[in-house]
């Protein structure tokens, strides 16, 4: 809801996005680490927490394709 709160930003592309509403852990290769805020084209999907190449889906359950 609140992005700018966030110090982390992960821009994802549309394939990855999509992967995403999906529930799914994505491989990423940034070097971010801890709760970050997820985005497609700048706008914010939700979120997530990002460790060792991999962003684990905070999307609630209910909201997944």
């Amino acid at each position: 809801s609140y992005p700018e709160l966030f110090y982390n930003h992960i821009e994802l592309d549309k394939s990855q996005a999509e992967d995403y509403l999906k529930g799914l852990e994505l491989d990423i290769s940034e070097n971010t680490k801890g709760i970050c805020v997820v985005k497609y084209l700048g706008i914010s999907l939700g979120g997530g927490k990002a460790s060792q190449g991999k962003l684990k889906n905070y999307y609630p359950k209910n909201l997944r394709n």
